[in-house]
């Protein structure tokens, strides 16, 4: 069978400035109620200036880990895991990897290992998940596909594996290592704990935040386990509803009144965390309809998300299909010009008829650069209406809220500090306080 050649070089009517994306957002909103009519899809790119490790570096400190436990121990010798301590795992593994990872066995280790993962997907016959994997290029490329023979199907999809596999080992690499880590789901609960603990949101997720609360947004779907969105918006005194895998029927609904953030692969917190390839296959049920109800009113923009997991992916791609949504993926500068785009990332923005990329330096420059511009519009508009200029519109706001969660979280440790030098240990009884018999049976 034929296998067509898949068109390379991204359309430039398919690439759009955050000028062009940001006079979408804001002309948009519903008029009367300045509803915002497009939500947000924040992925692990989001996370780092947080000082929260990238996919890439969990996968790393993963490899270290699975090749550490081979190292047996030796008399003489110090094993590796003695400058581990409880609590302090990952650290360690960061410290380790960074250390050794250009060390010759550790490279030879961590090569073995993903031509494991190739032959796991050359030897399984995985025919459905990848019908799923493979649903945007079937559809561009055989439209006829479901009226196809069974064989004719089979062969398609030999081939596809057999095209992509290089793309399809590396997206299986965050589970892969997972699973070699653990397959316990508390186990991977402790090692996501262990990286979370003590983050606090950067300043940008405090401009992000003010965005929330100035009806730029009202709804973002997100891949991290972290909450460090919540965490911003209760900063500046807003609560936000939060939504994930686990969330009864009942706490499904999306608030009118605050932000909601809707947790697609579970959070850290709440030992729901989705990370083993079957568990990620597909979203569950409430969320793809939740997913689904927001998309079919209003518009998405992607920041962060690599698009590597078939769960998120393939709901899109089928969404695409039903609903022509407005998608803004926003992507690396480098990579939309070097090419270097997740393939079905590609696929998706050129099969949407309203699918585009925006290039950005990163997550922080996006989210620094809309604000400043809704500063400005905001401005503008209050000056137009007569209106006298708030300090809401003005950077001095966020400014003055940052020195007050500052002063805040420095007021808490001091007190901690205090409270922990004011606490002295029980002395112990008196010696004479138990006396010899008095425990006996009498």
């Amino acid at each position: 069978m034929e296998i067509l050649v898949f068109e390379k070089k991204i359309l430039e009517d398919k690439i759009k400035t955050i000028d062009y994306l940001f006079n979408r957002i804001i002309t948009e909103r519903v008029r009367d109620s300045m509803e915002p009519k497009y939500s947000l899809l924040l992925g692990a790119g989001c996370s780092l200036s947080s000082d929260i490790v990238s996919a890439k570096g969990i996968i790393h400190m993963l490899e270290s880990m699975a090749y550490l436990r081979e190292i047996p121990i030796k008399s003489g010798q110090n094993h590796p895991f003695l400058d581990s301590e409880s609590g302090k795992l990952t650290n360690f593994l960061m410290t380790w990897y960074e250390k050794n990872q250009n060390d010759e066995e550790f490279i030879k280790f961590v090569e073995n290992q993903k031509r494991k993962i190739r032959k796991i997907i050359e030897v399984q016959n995985r025919d459905e998940y990848y019908r799923e994997v493979f649903y945007g290029i079937i559809q561009k490329r055989y439209p006829q596909y479901e009226s196809m023979s069974q064989t004719e199907k089979k062969e398609i999809i030999h081939n596809l594996v057999k095209e992509h596999i290089d793309e399809l080992a590396t997206d299986l690499e965050y589970s892969y290592w997972f699973e070699q880590y653990s397959a316990a789901s508390e186990d991977i609960h402790g090692f996501l704990a262990e990286l979370m603990n003590s983050k606090h949101p950067s300043e940008t997720y405090i401009f992000l935040a003010d965005l929330f609360i100035n009806k730029m947004f009202s709804i973002a779907f997100t891949t991290n386990f972290d909450d460090l969105l919540g965490e911003s918006l209760s900063l500046l005194g807003v609560r936000s509803k939060e939504i994930w895998s686990d969330s009864g029927e009942t706490d499904n609904t999306l608030s009118k009144i605050s932000p909601n953030i809707i947790k697609l692969h579970g959070d850290y917190m709440y030992n729901n965390t989705k990370n083993l390839s079957g568990e990620t296959r597909k979203l569950v049920l409430p969320l793809w309809h939740q997913l689904e109800d927001v998309l079919s009113k209003g518009g998405l923009i992607v920041i962060g998300y690599s698009g590597a997991d078939n769960s998120i992916m393939y709901a899109l791609e089928k969404l695409t299909e039903k609903y022509s949504f407005p998608l803004f993926w926003c992507e690396l500068k480098g990579k939309i010009e070097n090419n270097e785009i997740h393939w079905r990332v590609k696929n998706l923005i050129e099969n949407s008829t309203n699918g585009y990329f925006v290039k950005i330096n990163d997550f922080d420059s996006f989210i620094r650069e809309i604000r400043e511009k809704y500063v400005t519009y905001a401005n503008m508009r209050m000056k137009r209406m007569g209106e006298k200029k708030s300090d809401i519109y003005d950077d001095s706001y966020v400014a003055r809220e940052l020195g007050m969660i500052k002063k805040l979280m420095d007021t808490i440790i001091k007190e901690n500090e205090e409270l922990r030098q004011k606490t002295t240990p029980v002395p112990p009884p008196p010696k004479d306080l138990i006396k010899k018999g008095s425990c006996t049976n009498e």
